[in-house]
């Protein structure tokens, strides 16, 4: 679950096109109080321990988007339970590991610690068996495209000789 309110027009240039059109539409369509909802939602976001008290959170500001998030959340889950083994897992690992880089309260994130998980994510995504590979390009054609992308493969070898 996202818990801070990102801003498209603060990715890099070089990056841009590798933010899914679907995240690009989703933030153009939202109206002055979807916004305005997300911000008030996104500075309680130290207080939410779990996905669900984050969904809770949001629905007690904007009912409507809490649908529209829950609803992706829920598909974001069923494409996953799709998978075979060895994507799933591959999927539900990044994913913790990059939950687990949300600072504790008060803190900021940690360069370093996230250099160390994209290189790791990286580095296991090269490993996947050609099977998982397509498999992830059948389901999540994005992600799969993402990581196999060459900036992203420069980025993350230029972590790795950091």
């Amino acid at each position: 679950s996202c818990y801070v309110l990102p801003n498209i027009d603060a990715v890099p240039e070089q990056y841009r096109d590798l933010v899914p059109e679907d995240l690009k539409n989703f933030y153009s369509s939202l109206t002055a109080e979807d916004k305005a909802s997300l911000v008030e939602w996104a500075k309680g976001h130290e207080s939410y321990a779990t996905e669900d008290e984050a969904l809770d959170a949001l629905k007690a500001k904007n009912v409507a988007l809490y649908e529209k998030a829950a609803a992706a959340r829920d598909l974001l889950k069923t494409k996953i339970d799709s998978l075979e083994t060895e994507a799933k897992t591959f999927l539900k690992e990044s994913y913790a590991a990059i939950k687990a880089l949300r600072p504790a309260a008060g803190s900021k994130p940690d360069l370093t610690s996230i250099k160390a998980v994209v290189v790791g994510i990286y580095n296991k995504f090269t490993e996947l068996s050609p099977e998982a590979v397509t498999n992830l390009e059948g389901t999540f054609p994005k992600t799969a495209a993402i990581l196999k992308n060459e900036k992203i493969q420069k980025l993350a070898k230029g972590f790795i000789n950091d």
